[in-house]
């Protein structure tokens, strides 16, 4: 087998799976500002149901 073509794939995989998954939490991080920060604001005129 060749052991060096291995290991350099399986290093390229790890750091690809290491940046998605710090991609994916600052992503989520930005989606629950925004979802925190986009709510209707509710009219003080207007009756609750």
């Amino acid at each position: 087998m060749n052991w060096p073509v291995i290991i350099v794939t399986v290093v390229i995989v790890v750091v690809l799976i290491f940046l998605i998954i710090k991609q994916n939490k600052k992503d989520e991080k930005e989606w629950v500002d925004e979802l925190n920060n986009d709510y209707r604001k509710e009219d003080e005129d207007e009756p609750e149901l």
